[in-house]
């Protein structure tokens, strides 16, 4: 009889984890481009 562990617990907060971080990364991304709320660098424009 071949057993295999049940690890499926693990499995979900792995994917779950990760998907949390994409969207933590890609709010990061709006931010910095200034598309979402205050860009985090000002713009240096002094010509």
């Amino acid at each position: 009889m071949v057993k295999f562990r049940n690890a499926h617990l693990s499995y979900a907060l792995t994917w779950f984890a990760m998907a949390l971080g994409t969207v933590f990364v890609y709010v990061l991304v709006l931010r910095f481009e200034g598309v979402w709320g205050k860009p985090f660098l000002p713009d240096d424009d002094d010509d």
